[in-house]
């Protein structure tokens, strides 16, 4: 009963992590929303023998989330009833953390600084994920320009005490090689610019993770030749999460 008591939990745990991962504050609420979810076992996992290692695997990995979940504050409550597992059910209760996604076209990111200003400070997030630089580097800026641009959101993201997570530059299949130049000396660039400034900027090698294996400049699989595929945007939110944390525990805001 006890195993069971946990595999209730894992559908929650999976949605939560996600969320508590990119914590941030609602703008213009006046009170944080709560959520209830009521869980129920798929007929395969009824009985405790039915769980294979991977199961058990996968549910230890969600627990230690939800631990965290437990230290942020951001779990209320949670339990399960005492049925057999065709009738059971579980209730998990938490605060929302919410998540806003803004971005920036590629003909306005010379404005980034007013855009940055409303979409990102003004709602006050702990944390910020800046994956910026692509749209400009096919169009013809120079490395140098990309860099300066980031930096002024890195800077204002400084100011408004929001610690940046900063993505390097994706590849795209049918980018030159003098284009791949740039993208590389820009995710350099940011690379050296997170270590000299480790309590505000976290690097995340984005473009490591949706590249294909030991060809850095393209995509390991793309619709387009120009756009990761889901897979490859799934690989990118997987390097992104750990970064996440770490922009977390700097947080100002958090401490």
């Amino acid at each position: 009963m006890k195993g069971r008591s946990r595999q209730l939990l894992v559908p929650l745990i999976c949605t939560f992590a996600i969320v508590q991962s990119l914590t941030g504050q609602e703008p213009n609420a006046d009170k944080q929303k709560q959520f209830i979810y009521v869980l129920r076992l798929v007929p395969r996992l009824y009985a405790d023998s039915a769980w294979t290692k991977e199961d058990k695997a996968a549910l230890e990995r969600h627990f230690v989330r939800f631990q965290e979940a437990i230290k942020s504050g951001q779990l209320i409550l949670a339990g399960r009833t005492s049925e057999p597992g065709d009738k059971t059910f579980g209730i998990v209760s938490w605060n929302d953390l919410p998540v806003f996604r803004r971005s920036i076209p590629a003909d306005e990111f010379q404005s980034n600084k007013r855009r940055f200003a409303r979409d990102a400070a003004q709602p006050k997030p702990a944390a910020v994920v800046v994956i910026a630089g692509v749209n400009d580097v096919y169009q013809g800026r120079s490395a140098a320009s990309v860099e300066r641009e980031l930096e002024a959101m890195y800077d204002a993201a400084r100011a408004a005490r929001i610690v940046v997570v900063g993505g390097s530059i994706i590849p795209f299949n049918s980018a030159t090689a003098e284009q791949n130049a740039r993208m590389h000396a820009v995710n350099d660039w940011m690379r050296a610019y997170a270590a000299a400034h480790p309590s505000d900027v976290v690097f995340c090698d984005t473009r490591a993770a949706v590249a294909a294996p030991g060809q850095p400049d393209r995509l390991v699989s793309s619709p387009d030749d120009l756009h990761p595929s889901p897979d490859g945007y799934r690989r990118m939110a997987a390097a992104l999460e750990p970064a996440i944390k770490t922009a977390l525990s700097r947080a100002p805001s958090l401490q």
